[in-house]
């Protein structure tokens, strides 16, 4: 029995220890390619097995050390892609189990781990260290059809798995195995990347091609343990040709995709993003515009929820951009883009002498890309909203050398007076505010007679009399393109009434949350969304709709 003070001090030791086996699983979960995380794993779990040997447990330690002798296994090498998943599921599983340790003491019990916990993580030890593919599924091509079919017998196996049993990857294995040795496994149901993963009840399908009787197909799973029930019934060619055929193409192209998706990104390993950022300044941005072949965009891009590999599909759309153009910065950063610490929707801002079509068609070309915008934008946005998103860029991000003068426009010299001064509005420093203005989203004020329509430059130069520390603004009506914008003084309603809201731009900052358009940004402040990537993926959405509470219903999707 642990005394008190060996029970204090696991609890003193622990809590440090756990705390940073989540920051090192955290750090291997972002760059699997490391091993620092992994030796630092090995000592973590190492040093927490001697604490709980010292309270005196018996299922503890040994579950723990299973996780030591793993690491000591990987540290040393490299944890192989097809395996990630799965060793990130086996450190979280048993962090989880011996955290619960630290829980139950906390609260006075000292709990030792079930006997039941401690197998059936020794069995996932155990399957992570087999070097098989358990399917063993064998597509048949559709030019091949007819060759591989010719002089054997078609089968459809109906297997269900015996309620008792906890591993079914491992007794999938058996199966595959001893019926790959008299035939050949074309298809199953589910799909094989599901039975790979172990997603499915207790039953599935193998439709399959082997010159033996049903009798021999029938011993040969007899030998093998926890099988329920199974039922085994030939197939005519038409029947079997139509279940396999559909997925022999499939099934191949997707190999292809994932053996060059894999091999592309052992391509880009070293590579970063910094390479295709061509950071710009002010007067640049103000000599570039001047030849009007040159195209200010901002590109909206959301990768597909389904894609293994986000970072890989940034980089590619960074790179195919890089070759029509000039990269200036991008929304998250370009070091966040980088770790891949996004959700799943990035904004890049890019100058370009190609038209919208040709950079749509060359960003459809690369895969996983569910939805697109590409937006031009006029010359004075961008350089606000690079200037405002790159305030305090990354050191590692230099600005580069141009490649060919079609490809980034750069400029010969920098023009003695800034653009900046060039384009500001006669009334610019008398209208500019101190304090920020609070907006305040209403219904449409219907068949409200003191009201006041004004032009945005007069309703300016009135904000800048009365300083409103409030501002209200409505949805468009259903014949103009145009949000109003109003106060209300002494009784009466003073709205804008013209279209030109760039003299608002600077007054709401509205570049700081990454926005061009005034009309998406008030549209954003109705839901509380402050962020242009996060409007643009609601508005993307199926959940998008007037009612404020749509962004509620889309938020709880997102979580899930």
């Amino acid at each position: 029995m642990a005394s008190e003070e060996q029970l204090e001090l696991f609890m003193a030791e622990s809590i440090g220890i756990f705390n940073e086996i989540e920051v090192q699983i955290t750090n291997f979960e972002e760059n699997p390619d490391q091993l620092k995380p992994i030796e630092d794993l090995f000592f973590l779990f190492d040093g927490l097995t001697r604490l709980l040997e010292m309270i005196e447990l018996t299922s503890a330690p040994k579950f723990s050390k299973y996780l030591v002798n793993t690491l000591e296994e990987v540290k040393d090498t490299k944890v192989e892609e097809r395996k990630i998943n799965q060793f990130l599921d086996i450190l979280f599983n048993g962090l989880e189990h011996l955290r619960s340790i630290y829980n139950h003491l906390k609260e006075g019990d000292l709990i030792d781990l079930e006997d039941n916990i401690l197998k059936d993580f020794k069995a996932k030890i155990e399957d992570f260290g087999r070097e098989y593919d358990i399917t063993f599924i064998q597509p048949i091509a559709p030019e091949h059809f007819d060759s591989v079919v010719a002089k054997k017998n078609y089968f459809q196996i109906l297997i269900k798995i015996a309620e008792s049993c906890k591993f079914k990857k491992v007794r999938l294995f058996f199966i595959f195995r001893a019926l790959n040795g008299i035939g050949r496994i074309c298809y199953s149901k589910p799909e094989p990347k599901y039975l790979e993963k172990g997603e499915f009840e207790k039953e599935f399908e193998i439709f399959f091609l082997t010159k033996v009787d049903e009798k021999s197909i029938d011993d040969v799973l007899e030998e093998i343990l926890e099988i329920e029930s199974k039922f085994i019934k030939k197939m005519s060619l038409q029947d079997f040709k139509r279940e396999v055929l559909q997925f022999g193409e499939k099934w191949k192209e997707q190999k292809i995709k994932e053996t060059e998706e894999i091999s592309e990104k052992q391509e880009i390993k070293e590579q970063t993003l910094d390479e295709f950022i061509n950071t710009i300044t002010t007067e640049e941005i103000g000599e570039i515009k001047k030849d009007r072949s040159n195209i200010f965009y901002k590109i909206y891009i959301r990768i597909n929820l389904t894609c293994k590999f986000k970072k890989l599909r940034t980089f590619l759309v960074f790179r195919t951009l890089s070759n029509l153009g000039r990269i200036c910065w991008s929304n998250p950063n370009p070091d966040l883009l980088q770790k891949g610490q996004y959700n799943l929707d990035f904004e890049i801002y890019f100058i370009s002498k190609n038209n919208k079509r040709v950079v749509g068609n060359q960003l459809d070309e690369i895969l996983d890309i569910a939805n697109k915008a590409i937006n031009e934008i006029n010359p004075k946005d961008f350089e606000n909203i690079i200037s405002k998103l790159s305030e305090k860029p990354k050191q590692t991000l230099k600005k580069k050398t141009q490649k060919t003068e079609a490809e980034i426009p750069t400029i010969q010299q920098v023009p003695k007076t800034s653009p900046q001064d060039q384009n500001k509005s006669p009334m610019s420093d008398e209208i500019k505010m101190e304090e920020k203005i609070t907006l305040i989203y209403t219904n449409r004020l219907e068949k409200f007679n003191d009201k006041i329509l004004l032009s945005n430059f007069h309703f300016e130069k009135l904000l800048s009399v009365i300083h409103p520390n409030l501002l209200f603004y409505t949805d468009t009506d259903e014949t103009s393109k145009n949000y109003y914008l109003y106060l209300i003084k002494d009784g009466v309603i003073l709205a804008t009434a013209a279209d030109e809201y760039h003299y608002f731009k600077e007054k709401f900052d509205i570049y700081e949350g990454g926005f061009t358009s005034l009309s998406n940004y008030l549209d954003a402040k109705k839901y509380e969304i402050n962020d242009s990537v996060e409007y643009l993926s609601f508005k993307g959405s199926d959940y998008y709709a007037k009612e404020i509470e749509s962004y509620f219903k889309f938020l709880e999707n997102k979580e899930e």
